[in-house]
């Protein structure tokens, strides 16, 4: 079986963390070439160290950060586990649990504060998961495999990584929460594939290879973009996900109480309008919606892309309840 690609940051730390991770079904990128980062000798910079600690082990890595400075990665736990967790300025470090196993590390965050990464399950197999702070850590499955691992989420709650097939092959995923887990290699004609990164406007990245190639030329992997073009979720199904997405805020501490509920009034009453096929009135709580967004981006209480990962899905719902595509 070919070496699936794997993302370079997460490679570094996770092979520092071999000892804990060991019995992962998938291999870990070499490590040979990789030289070491340079620093101005003078760059009029003041730089600070701040230790994020551990969850009670004598062991952490940090490996993603989003705009708000939400730090997720792993570290080791008092009974020697390796935990997933997730840091805030407000709540430290949270440990996210494990999928019913000893081991999960968690590999990227999204201005949203979702969480995704790979934990062992009861079974002893390894599984990519969804964290959210309203629902927890949330099985994405695999393949028709044993293992899948998810290494990046954008701002939509997009999740792409590797799986492994009923086959035993490697492929590429894309998960979202309508479709599930999608096949990207069932267009790639790849032997193999991994996914390491998507945009927010669905383009993923990664690397493809075929077995073929290595008789041609001794390299078999390619870098890789796929392009998208899933059917978008309902109406309906997009204002619920925005409610979600409130939700996870105000929980993560980004916006308050009031805010957030100031954000889910006129998604309530949208969602309601929509079930009625009420569209028009849907369509102005919507507005009402980003209204209110772009009042928090401008007062600094959200984030630029905090802001349009909110606005970009209500614009699509927008869209859909004017006609443009099917709000069933």
């Amino acid at each position: 079986m070919t070496r699936p690609p794997t993302r370079p940051h997460l490679a570094l730390a996770i092979a520092a963390l071999s000892a804990a991770c060991a019995g992962s079904p998938f291999h870990l990128a070499a490590l040979a070439g990789v030289a070491p980062a340079t620093r101005p000798a003078n760059s009029g910079r003041r730089i600070t160290v701040t230790s994020l600690e551990t969850l009670g082990g004598g062991t952490s890595r940090a490996l993603a950060i989003n705009a708000s400075g939400a730090i997720v990665g792993a570290s080791t736990t008092s009974s020697g586990e390796l935990h997933a967790f997730r840091w805030t300025v407000a709540d430290g470090l949270v440990d996210l649990g494990t999928l019913g196993g000893a081991r999960s590390v968690a590999a990227d965050v999204n201005d949203v504060g979702q969480v995704v990464g790979e934990s062992e399950t009861a079974s002893g197999e390894t599984h990519a998961f969804r964290w959210t702070a309203e629902g927890g850590m949330r099985d994405l499955g695999t393949l028709g495999g044993a293992a899948s691992r998810a290494f990046a989420i954008n701002n939509l709650g997009e999740v792409v990584g590797i799986a492994t097939t009923a086959m035993g092959e490697e492929h590429a995923f894309l998960w979202t929460a309508i479709a599930g887990m999608h096949d990207l290699s069932a267009s790639s004609a790849s032997d193999s594939s991994g996914a390491s990164d998507i945009s927010d406007a669905g383009q993923i990245v990664g690397t493809t290879e075929r077995g073929a190639r290595v008789a041609a030329d001794g390299d078999a992997a390619r870098a890789a973009l796929w392009t998208t073009s899933l059917t978008p979720a309902a109406p309906r199904a997009q204002v619920e996900d925005l409610l979600i997405d409130v939700a996870d805020l105000g929980a993560s501490g980004v916006i308050t109480r009031d805010q957030r509920d100031a954000l889910a009034a006129p998604l309530g009453t949208a969602r309601g309008k929509i079930e009625r096929r009420r569209r028009p009135a849907a369509v102005a709580d919507l507005w009402a919606f980003t209204n209110e967004v772009r009042a928090l981006v401008g007062a600094g209480v959200l984030s630029t892309s905090q802001g349009s990962a909110l606005t970009d899905r209500a614009t699509v719902a927008v869209d859909q309840l004017d006609g443009s595509l099917d709000d069933s």
